[in-house]
């Protein structure tokens, strides 16, 4: 309540606000509200104590992991607009169907090896609420990644050949990279797992990208979709060998 009265002011003031100056005031509340909620809401000199908290930690990430499917799914929808809007030749078909099988492995390193551990920890932790919590904050990053990708994805299915600027490259790399890396600190920080896997594919991924600057999109998207299936398969593999 203490944060929500420092962050209403400037929601009331933004509305009232003109269209040049309301988005100062709207940023400013979403920048108290996410801070607030990236830090559990602190208050000075009164810390909550979150262990032994009764917590349904299971259920808190399935919740989150819902927000990882419709943000998969609206890249996917995304791309599908955009290769009904381009001219059907092969061109487009193979920037798409890239585009879709980059989405795809992320959908599949997102349930993949990851699922499995946070599941298993969210079972047996004395405080759910910090898993909930972590997890929360780095959903949010990923499902951001995803918008990025998404965009991204737009530019090449609609400029495959040529030269493209270099934020193109990033935003098809930058996205799935560090949604890797959000995936390899979440494991780390809170599972103790280290993950040369998620570190080792988000850094590759991401750097990737620079590669349109000597070559066309098209060529680009291909080589970054064909990295995270390859790694999508070997993250599967490992879940599947553990099992055994």
């Amino acid at each position: 309540m203490i944060w929500l009265l420092f962050a209403s002011p400037l929601w009331i003031l933004g509305a009232q606000a003109d269209s040049d100056t309301r988005l100062f005031g709207w940023g400013a509340a979403v920048l108290i509200d996410l801070l607030g909620s990236y830090l559990a809401h602190p208050i000075p000199g009164y810390r909550l104590n979150f262990e032994q908290l009764p917590f349904d930690a299971e259920h808190m990430l399935e919740r989150y992991n819902l927000f990882i499917i419709i943000a998969l799914g609206e890249t996917i929808l995304m791309t599908g607009a955009s290769i009904a809007k381009a001219p059907t030749d092969l061109m487009t078909i193979f920037t798409g169907s890239c585009a879709l099988l980059i989405t795809i492995s992320l959908w599949a390193l997102a349930f993949g090896s990851i699922q499995k551990h946070a599941e298993a920890h969210a079972i047996v932790t004395i405080n759910p609420v910090r898993i909930s919590h972590y997890a929360m904050n780095i959903m949010t990053i990923m499902v951001a990644c995803l918008i990025v990708l998404a965009v991204g994805n737009e530019n090449v299915v609609h400029h495959p050949v040529g030269h493209a600027a270099l934020s193109t490259g990033l935003m098809i790399s930058l996205g799935p990279g560090v949604f890797l890396l959000m995936q390899g600190l979440f494991l780390k920080s809170m599972l103790n797992i280290k993950s040369k896997l998620h570190w080792f594919g988000g850094i590759l991924t991401g750097l990737s990208g620079l590669l349109i600057l000597i070559l066309p999109p098209y060529f680009v998207i291909f080589i970054i979709g064909l990295v995270l299936a390859c790694f999508a398969i070997l993250d599967w593999h490992n879940r599947y060998k553990s099992m055994e």
